[in-house]
């Protein structure tokens, strides 16, 4: 059995033929002392100028049902503790900051 496996789409969001937000992720299997699958949020962005309407939750949104198809029932990520914008904007998803200390 693989270790991870890949949604089968990546929300976007497109605005006037470009490409303005876009959220990333991939599924772990039995990672974080469980033996659930566990999505892994690598990257999210939103266009400088599409900001702060709501666009970067709309794709956070979508990538957990994405992630909710594959297997995974929680969605994590990584976040330096001076990250202040990520930090606020995955606070106002409803992330919390995680009971665990990594060790690099």
């Amino acid at each position: 059995m693989p270790c991870c496996s890949t949604p089968r789409r990546w929300p976007g969001y497109e605005r006037d033929g470009a490409l303005a937000g876009y959220a990333l992720a991939h599924v772990l299997d039995g990672e974080y002392g469980t033996s659930r699958a566990a999505g892994v949020l690598d990257a999210i962005g939103v266009a400088p100028g599409a900001q702060g309407q709501g666009i970067g939750q709309a794709l956070l949104r979508e990538l957990e049902a994405v992630l909710r198809g594959q297997g995974a029932r929680e969605l994590r990520s990584h976040v330096p503790w001076t990250g202040g914008p990520m930090l606020r904007f995955l606070a106002a998803a409803g992330f919390s900051i995680a009971p665990r200390q990594v060790l690099e």
